[in-house]
Protein backbone atom coordinates (compact mmCIF):
# COMPACT_ATOMS: atom_id res chain seq x y z
CA UNK A 1 0.00 0.00 0.00
CA UNK A 2 1.73 3.09 -1.31
CA UNK A 3 1.31 6.00 0.91
CA UNK A 4 0.84 8.59 -1.44
CA UNK A 5 -1.70 6.93 -3.56
CA UNK A 6 -4.16 5.54 -0.84
CA UNK A 7 -5.70 8.04 1.17
CA UNK A 8 -5.03 7.15 5.38
CA UNK A 9 -8.73 6.06 6.20
CA UNK A 10 -8.40 2.89 3.43
CA UNK A 11 -4.89 2.14 4.11
CA UNK A 12 -6.31 1.76 7.59
CA UNK A 13 -8.99 -0.31 7.15
CA UNK A 14 -7.24 -2.49 4.69
CA UNK A 15 -4.02 -3.10 6.94
CA UNK A 16 -7.09 -4.33 9.66
CA UNK A 17 -8.46 -6.34 7.50
CA UNK A 18 -4.87 -8.32 6.76
CA UNK A 19 -3.90 -8.22 10.46
CA UNK A 20 -7.55 -9.66 11.25
CA UNK A 21 -7.02 -12.71 8.12
CA UNK A 22 -3.28 -13.60 9.65
CA UNK A 23 -4.96 -13.74 13.24
CA UNK A 24 -7.48 -15.99 11.88
CA UNK A 25 -4.64 -17.84 9.82
CA UNK A 26 -2.45 -17.91 13.60
CA UNK A 27 -0.21 -15.81 11.81
CA UNK A 28 1.31 -12.85 13.71
CA UNK A 29 -0.34 -9.25 12.86
CA UNK A 30 1.44 -7.35 15.09
CA UNK A 31 3.31 -5.85 11.88
CA UNK A 32 -0.22 -4.58 10.45
CA UNK A 33 -1.28 -3.37 13.30
CA UNK A 34 1.17 -1.36 14.39
CA UNK A 35 1.61 0.61 10.90
CA UNK A 36 -2.47 1.33 11.07
CA UNK A 37 -1.79 2.46 14.52
CA UNK A 38 0.75 4.62 13.78
CA UNK A 39 -1.11 6.22 10.70
CA UNK A 40 -3.83 7.14 13.37
CA UNK A 41 -3.38 6.49 17.18
CA UNK A 42 -6.55 7.37 17.51
CA UNK A 43 -8.75 5.49 15.21
CA UNK A 44 -11.32 3.45 17.34
CA UNK A 45 -11.46 1.07 14.82
CA UNK A 46 -7.80 0.33 15.22
CA UNK A 47 -7.81 0.54 19.00
CA UNK A 48 -10.43 -2.73 19.31
CA UNK A 49 -8.40 -4.43 16.87
CA UNK A 50 -5.17 -4.09 18.98
CA UNK A 51 -7.60 -5.27 21.66
CA UNK A 52 -8.85 -8.07 20.15
CA UNK A 53 -5.46 -9.12 18.93
CA UNK A 54 -4.26 -9.09 22.30
CA UNK A 55 -7.21 -10.64 23.87
CA UNK A 56 -6.40 -13.41 21.91
CA UNK A 57 -2.65 -13.89 22.67
CA UNK A 58 -3.99 -13.95 26.01
CA UNK A 59 -5.59 -16.87 25.11
CA UNK A 60 -2.90 -18.46 23.17
CA UNK A 61 -0.88 -18.22 25.91
CA UNK A 62 0.27 -20.70 28.41
CA UNK A 63 2.75 -19.17 30.77
CA UNK A 64 1.32 -16.59 33.53
CA UNK A 65 4.23 -13.79 33.39
CA UNK A 66 3.15 -13.39 29.93
CA UNK A 67 -0.75 -13.15 30.00
CA UNK A 68 0.04 -10.52 32.99
CA UNK A 69 2.12 -8.58 30.52
CA UNK A 70 -0.48 -8.67 28.22
CA UNK A 71 -3.38 -7.73 30.36
CA UNK A 72 -1.07 -4.76 30.97
CA UNK A 73 -0.65 -3.72 27.44
CA UNK A 74 -4.49 -3.65 27.21
CA UNK A 75 -5.17 -2.06 29.80
CA UNK A 76 -2.65 0.75 28.89
CA UNK A 77 -4.20 0.89 25.29
CA UNK A 78 -7.56 1.20 27.03
CA UNK A 79 -6.81 4.33 29.62
CA UNK A 80 -4.51 6.08 26.79
CA UNK A 81 -7.90 5.70 24.42
CA UNK A 82 -10.65 6.04 26.73
CA UNK A 83 -11.79 9.03 25.43
CA UNK A 84 -13.09 7.06 21.87
CA UNK A 85 -15.37 5.28 23.94
CA UNK A 86 -19.01 6.51 25.04
CA UNK A 87 -18.62 6.04 29.14
CA UNK A 88 -20.82 3.05 28.83
CA UNK A 89 -19.79 1.51 25.67
CA UNK A 90 -20.66 -2.18 25.96
CA UNK A 91 -17.71 -3.48 24.23
CA UNK A 92 -15.89 -1.76 26.60
CA UNK A 93 -17.35 -3.04 29.96
CA UNK A 94 -17.02 -6.49 28.56
CA UNK A 95 -13.54 -6.12 28.10
CA UNK A 96 -12.56 -4.51 31.26
CA UNK A 97 -14.64 -7.48 32.63
CA UNK A 98 -12.93 -10.21 31.39
CA UNK A 99 -9.15 -8.15 32.73
CA UNK A 100 -10.62 -8.25 36.20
Amino acid sequence: LNKGEVPTPIRIDALLYIALSKQQLGQNDEQELGEAYELNPYNKATVVYMTMSLLERIKRTKAFEDKTVLVHQIEKLLDQHDSLFPRYDPWLIKVKQFLG
